[in-house]
């Protein structure tokens, strides 16, 4: 499983290229913030001091460099039945673990609330797997939200979860989980599945407008990496 466009809230089509065509997409503003992501994982694994003011602002955020602390984490494991992988931005390894993601925007108030990350598939992902691997019934999170524009703002949010909160909130995503299991079985392909076309603007705009050939709606991005 992948969180990135796995949403109840998106389209299946959107989901699809990834987890049934095996086709990453990244749009400009994820590319931009992937270069964020090197400049920090650099400072983190070998203190190189980042040229990025948004990396700049966002540094008094996250721990100092140490061997406690591991940039760029890749994860892997079972997670409610199902094989999860991915990469956490930062782990801090604490008494109670500390996971840190960068997300750059255009503007705070595309920053989510520690209400509405409660309820984030990517924050219940890291919370279970970091709960089953240490052992713990608690995890620490911090998403450190910085403005792309020059001296523009920094929010983090912090927030403390169960392993039992993040299953509950995973269970409302299984009807998706389900559907990709279901249609790898079928062996459908992402032009196979329902598209919505309103959704082709939304976070920066959808990668894969050019594979589906589609006229996108006008949508105001949220621009959240």
């Amino acid at each position: 499983a992948d969180s990135d466009g796995y949403s109840e809230k998106d389209m299946e089509r959107k989901w699809a290229w990834k987890a049934l065509d095996g086709i990453a997409g990244q749009n400009r503003f994820a590319a931009a913030g992937s270069d964020h992501h090197a400049e920090l994982e650099a400072w983190l694994r070998d203190k190189k001091l980042p040229t990025s003011h948004v990396v700049q602002r966002a540094l008094p955020h996250f721990p100092h460099p140490g061997p406690d602390v591991l940039p760029e984490h890749r994860f892997e494991g079972m997670v409610r039945g199902w094989h999860v992988v991915g990469v956490i931005d930062c782990l801090h390894l604490l008494q109670v673990p500390l996971l840190l993601d960068l997300k750059t925007t255009s503007d705070l108030r595309w920053a989510k609330t520690e209400a509405e990350l409660r309820t984030d598939i990517q924050a219940a992902l890291y919370t279970a797997w970091a709960c089953i691997t240490f052992e713990v019934d608690l995890v620490a999170l911090r998403w450190v939200y910085v403005e792309r524009k020059k001296n523009g703002r920094v929010r983090p949010v912090d927030l403390v979860m169960s392993g039992r909160a993040a299953l509950d909130v995973l269970e409302k995503f299984a009807v998706t989980a389900d559907a990709i299991t279901r249609a790898r079985a079928l062996g459908l392909h992402a032009i196979d599945m329902q598209p919505n076309w309103g959704a082709c603007e939304q976070y920066g705009g959808c990668p894969y407008k050019e594979n589906c050939g589609a006229a996108p709606l006008p949508v105001e991005p949220s621009m959240v990496q």
